[in-house]
C-alpha cells in the first residue's frame, strides 16, 4: 500500500486527484450554492485568494469562489499534471529558472496592475495563472516523485537490515 502511494505512479495519482478536486470545487459553485454550501465553499478558498466578485467569472450565474488568476492557477496544475507525465517521465526535474520565467509574466501583470493602476481583463489575469500553475506543476512534480522514492528506499533499507 505505501509503496503504491509513495511510488512514482502513486504521487501522479495523488497530485491529480488534489487538484482536480481543487479544480471541481471551485467551478462546482453553482451546485454547492443549490446544496446550501457555498459559504462554507467560499470559506474554504479565502485564506488562498481575495475572492473579489468583479474579478472571478460566472459561471451559471453564480460568482466562483476563486478570482480568474487562481482559477488559471488551478487549472493550469491540473492539466499540467494529467500532461506532463504523459510527455515526459515524472522524474526529470525542471530547472528553477524555468519556474521564475513562467511567474514573470503575472510578476509583469501585478506590477502593471499595482504602479500604473492598468488593470489587466480576466483573459489576462487567467492565461498568467495558466502559465505559472503548469510550471509549478512541472517544477514540484519531479521533487514530490524523488521524494517518495527516497523515503521508499529508505524503508526498504530499514527492512532489509532489521531482517538480518
Amino acid at each position: 500500500m505505501v509503496r503504491r502511494l509513495l511510488g512514482t505512479g502513486g504521487v501522479v495519482a495523488l497530485s491529480r486527484v488534489a487538484l482536480g478536486a481543487l479544480v471541481l470545487l471551485a467551478v462546482g459553485m453553482p451546485l454547492w450554492e443549490r446544496l446550501g454550501i457555498g459559504d462554507a465553499v467560499r470559506i474554504a478558498f479565502g485564506p488562498y485568494c481575495h475572492q473579489r466578485g468583479d474579478r472571478s467569472f460566472e459561471l451559471l450565474g453564480v460568482v466562483l469562489p476563486i478570482c480568474a488568476r487562481c482559477t488559471g492557477l488551478y487549472v493550469g496544475a491540473f492539466v499540467a499534471s494529467i500532461a506532463l507525465p504523459l510527455v515526459r517521465s515524472p522524474r526529470t526535474l525542471v530547472p528553477l529558472w524555468v519556474l521564475f520565467a513562467s511567474a514573470a509574466p503575472m510578476a509583469i501583470d501585478l506590477g502593471l496592475e499595482h504602479l500604473v493602476g492598468a488593470a489587466p481583463n480576466a483573459a489576462a489575469r487567467l492565461s498568467t495563472g495558466l502559465v505559472l500553475g503548469a510550471a509549478a506543476v512541472a517544477f514540484l512534480l519531479p521533487v514530490l516523485v524523488r521524494a517518495g522514492e527516497e523515503i521508499l528506499a529508505r524503508c526498504e533499507t530499514r527492512n532489509s537490515t532489521s531482517r538480518a
